[in-house]
């Protein structure tokens, strides 16, 4: 080693060493794909570093509490609104102030990271070519850039995955036409709570800046045979700063059922939607075009709490536009979980 370059090293190890901390989250098994621990997904709150574009030799990242959000805004007529500026919004955060609110940037022009999971489970087994073909169509809508990447995951019980992360959409395309073909041999049931944070936690986390996340998830949201929660699948996803939209044919979701609320909460909680596909391919390649359009129109958020409290606690944000904006869609909120 060169002598002149140890004491850089010393400061790296002490600066990792201080950014590691110990929880009792709950961590599921390891899939036999991913074989590389990941730090843990301790938090929903954020710990991203701003910072100017300087030479990098004369730069230090600091780590502090900030949320991001991710979010769109449309107009009376339901066009993306693309021109806010920081000035145009008020955030409440349990009805309280923001905090300091740190940058606004738009997402457009930023690779798409498109993940796929989709349940093959004996409850949805009827309903698993549809999702296929409803997989296929959001796939050719949303990766139209040469740098975005699709992930194809099924699971019952455990994850399967059929496609890694790959910019070829044709590779892609072939990994979702192959989704329910082949059993995995796992026990039947199903584990959406294990899958969405699996794959939040060790697919999703590493690309926060130079990426959007988004994940495209078919499921019915009946989950029955987890070790983790919700609330920490959702705290995975928050923490990796991945949306999920639902992809569903089911018109009625008004309904009280454990698995509408699910799917729900889910979508609210991390700044997707849930998306109903008509009954024709016309309808369904509509429904993915209007989400394309979405996506590629959203906004980041960051800003830092004021006084945040790490109780566990689920925080509720408000964002409010000016007049011209009709709607806001994005994240609900985050957990305030321990370190």
């Amino acid at each position: 080693m060169n002598p002149a370059r140890a004491p850089a090293v010393v400061l790296l190890l002490i600066a990792v060493s201080f950014g590691q901390t110990s929880t009792g989250q709950f961590a599921p098994p390891k899939d036999t794909t991913q074989r590389t621990p990941l730090p843990s997904a301790s938090s929903a709150v954020g710990r991203d570093t701003l910072t100017p574009e300087v030479d990098a030799r004369y730069s230090m990242g600091v780590s502090v509490d900030e949320v991001r959000l991710t979010f769109h805004a449309i107009d009376q007529s339901g066009r993306p609104v693309e021109d806010l500026k920081l000035s145009d919004l008020d955030l409440f955060d349990n009805q309280a102030g923001p905090g300091t609110i740190v940058a606004l940037r738009k997402m457009k022009g930023l690779s798409l990271r498109v993940g796929f999971l989709v349940d093959v489970s004996g409850s949805v087994s009827d309903d698993v070519g549809r999702s296929r073909m409803i997989a296929i169509a959001a796939a050719q809508a949303l990766m139209q850039n040469e740098i975005d990447q699709g992930l194809v995951i099924e699971f019952r019980r455990a994850r399967n995955i059929r496609r890694p992360w790959s910019r070829d959409l044709n590779a892609v395309t072939d990994g979702l036409r192959t989704i329910g073909l082949r059993p995995d041999g796992s026990l039947d049931g199903t584990s959406l709570f294990d899958s969405l944070w699996s794959t939040c936690y060790y697919d999703f986390r590493g690309e926060q800046e130079r990426a959007e996340n988004i994940l495209l998830l078919l499921s019915d949201g009946v989950d029955t045979s987890s070790h983790g929660t919700l609330e920490q699948a959702v705290g995975a996803c928050q923490q990796a700063h991945t949306s999920i939209f639902v992809l569903t044919s089911t018109s009625d979701l008004s309904d009280l059922s454990m698995g509408h609320r699910t799917l729900r909460k889910l979508t609210e909680q991390t700044g997707g939607s849930i998306i109903v596909c008509g009954g024709s391919e016309a309808e369904v390649r509509q429904a993915m075009n209007s989400l394309a359009a979405d996506v590629r129109s959203e906004y980041l958020l960051f800003y830092r709490p004021k006084n945040l409290k790490r109780d566990g606690s689920f925080h509720r944000i408000v964002l409010v536009g000016p007049p011209r904006v009709a709607d806001i869609v994005g994240q609900s909120g985050y957990y305030a979980l321990p370190r």
